[in-house]
């Protein structure tokens, strides 16, 4: 059975130095949170839209929804979030039937994300203008 997953991740964090990198290999490798699953599909990979978040935006999570996501994971840089109760307990009201997991890779990325894959591809480094 294939499960449809979406991913919410820190706004804060992708914009300051996150791509995804660990989330996309743990989908792809059926690790960390994901090796619960058989057939993981994942369908689209959002931020929580930023803080202050005291009510959580549920666009963001409507958006994976509407795109076939059977299960919504915060990612593991949402885990410190001081929000993070209050995001989860509104995304599990509104959406009683919707698996709510917190975690996507392995902690410490267990050998995936940028320290794993740094030395494979040339760096780009852009030049700052002044």
């Amino acid at each position: 059975m294939e499960l449809r997953v979406g991913i919410v991740v820190c706004e804060a964090n992708a914009r300051r130095s996150c791509p995804g990198t660990s989330c996309f290999l743990a989908v792809k490798g059926k690790v960390g949170e994901f090796s619960q699953y058989g057939k993981v599909e994942l369908v689209g990979f959002t931020t929580c839209g930023g803080c202050p978040v005291p009510k959580y935006n549920l666009e963001k999570v409507e958006l994976l929804l509407n795109r076939g996501a059977e299960a919504i994971h915060f990612g593991n840089c949402v885990r410190d979030c001081p929000h993070l109760d209050n995001m989860e307990k509104e995304v599990e009201q509104t959406y009683p039937d919707l698996k709510v997991i917190v975690g996507t890779h392995p902690a410490g990325s267990g050998g995936l994300g940028w320290t794993n894959i740094k030395d494979k591809y040339k760096r780009v480094i852009s030049k700052k203008t002044e």
